[in-house]
């Protein structure tokens, strides 16, 4: 529910999940355009079903349900080359089930490559882990001590401001890193991807998204 990519920082401390709608917005409640008012096309991969009603979605009248093997990507866009500036991706989600050891929630990258931009991931022991943009080695990978439940809706938020990366669920920092300077834009190629990253294994997430 609600899915929002903002080139600000939002929040800084613990916070009730409220409302940005800067750089990309899908409330998801009648289809999938964004309502920030950048016109981002999005693109649909799979099976990518829109849930209708209250009784389906966190915010608003619908949600979309990813299953397992579909996914959303938006071509690159200077709304998420975030440079070394600062930014805010929040996005209310609802996981269903793990399909393999990790669902990709949010990934930044180009197809089939090798070099990795910003990557939000499941893991399927329910700990929230990320990939924050820098150079890859086997340590990148944070596990940022957020912990996400099986059919139950969370508010995530990842914010960097003046170089401070922070991570909240539900309102409460779980984690934090200082001096992250990586920066965070496209190359050729890049894309913006919701619900797997994409590469030959493609990490797909399953479950409920709303309001990003």
């Amino acid at each position: 529910d609600d899915v929002r990519i903002s080139k600000e920082s939002a929040y800084t401390t613990d916070f009730t999940p409220g409302s940005i709608r800067t750089g990309l917005y899908l409330p998801l409640d009648s289809g999938l355009e964004d309502n920030s008012g950048a016109g981002h096309k999005v693109e649909e991969h799979g099976d990518v079903r829109l849930l209708r009603g209250q009784a389906l979605s966190k915010y608003g009248k619908g949600a979309a349900y990813l299953n397992g093997s579909s996914c959303l990507s938006f071509p690159d866009s200077e709304s998420w080359q975030f440079g070394t500036g600062d930014f805010t991706i929040e996005l209310w989600v609802k996981p269903e089930d793990f399909v393999g050891r990790y669902g990709t929630l949010f990934s930044y990258r180009r197809e089939n490559h090798s070099r990795r931009g910003l990557t939000i991931y499941l893991k399927n022991d329910n700990n929230l882990v990320v990939y924050p943009g820098t150079s890859y080695n086997s340590s990148s990978l944070i596990n940022t001590g957020g912990r996400i439940q099986k059919d139950q809706w969370a508010h995530l938020a990842f914010t960097r401001k003046d170089g401070h990366f922070k991570v909240f669920v539900g309102g409460t920092q779980v984690h934090e890193i200082l001096n992250h300077t990586s920066s965070i834009s496209g190359a050729s190629n890049y894309q913006l991807w919701l619900g797997k990253v994409p590469t030959g294994d493609n990490l797909y997430y399953k479950g409920v998204i709303d309001d990003v």
